[in-house]
């Protein structure tokens, strides 16, 4: 992890002294809370909901390259959280990869996203650490949409506490944002609703949102019911409204991540029980 978080305090030293502006990151930071939403659904358009415009709306008079930097350092952070050893090999692929292949190739993804500013690592991040903090989904429900799919994992497995102060908390940022500028959610309503079937600006996989949802939910289902963490991440990441062809990638990162975890503890589980086992046998009796 200490490689992957000194790239990110290199690479947001870097981005914050240069006059270079990251596509993800510039678009958050021009976002106008005035005309936050636009006409059409543009490559470089806001198309969140409007808490995380707000939000940097509140950080702006810190300035760009104050931004740029904590934000750049905190998506490797993510990274590093979601990966482990495994977001290393991502990012060492992606470093490999770029000269000879384009950056926006699958394999180049778990680099791509913390380079080019976009929040999918935070994503990503908290649906690992949902799983303790159930209170982070709000986080890709009230940005991307699509992978907040994964919160059901409680309601699956009949924790209700978890799910209530998950749901309970996108309530209630959700509720502090519109009370603040109610406007901005109808716009967004508006915005949502007129580019509904609008194909996006950049290539997506051939799969239809109709199809990957039910493929989701029955996943879902199953890893709550057997005790399979890593489905959840695989399950949010194929849930994206828009399924770039490498959006994907950091899910499953995760999932090998959560899967190995898994194994790892099992084994320690299973060693523990078969010392208990055999100190239990050679007591006297």
């Amino acid at each position: 992890m200490a490689i992957i978080l000194a790239l990110g305090v290199s690479f947001g030293i870097g981005w914050a002294g240069s006059p270079r502006r990251l596509v993800d990151a510039d678009m958050y930071w021009r976002t106008d809370l005035s005309h936050l939403y636009g006409v059409g659904w543009a490559f470089d358009s806001y198309v969140y909901p409007p808490p995380f415009a707000q939000l940097v709306a509140l950080v702006r008079p810190l300035g760009w390259p104050f931004f740029v930097g904590v934000l750049t350092f905190g998506l490797f952070a993510a990274t590093a959280y979601y990966g482990r050893r495994w977001a290393l090999l991502g990012l060492a692929l992606g470093f490999a990869l770029w000269p000879v292949w384009d950056s926006r190739g699958v394999l180049s993804a778990p680099l791509v996203y913390p380079v080019i500013g976009n929040l999918q690592p935070v994503l990503v991040a908290c649906v690992v650490a949902g799983f303790r903090w159930p209170a982070l989904w709000s986080i890709p429900i009230l940005t991307k949409i699509g992978p907040g799919i994964g919160v059901l994992w409680f309601a699956f497995r009949g924790e209700w506490r978890s799910f209530a102060i998950a749901l309970g908390t996108t309530a209630f940022v959700a509720a502090v944002s519109f009370v603040l500028a109610p406007g901005l959610w109808w716009d967004f309503a508006r915005y949502a609703t007129a580019n509904a079937g609008a194909p996006p600006p950049i290539d997506v996989m051939p799969v239809p949102l109709w199809v990957r949802l039910p493929a989701c939910l029955v996943l879902l289902w199953w890893g709550a019911r057997t005790d399979r963490r890593w489905v959840v991440p695989i399950a949010s990441g194929f849930a994206a409204l828009a399924l770039y062809t490498w959006t994907w990638t950091p899910y499953v990162v995760a999932a090998l991540w959560l899967w190995t975890d898994a194994r790892s503890s099992s084994k320690h589980r299973i060693a523990a029980d078969d010392t208990a086992t055999s100190t239990v046998a050679l007591k006297p009796v």
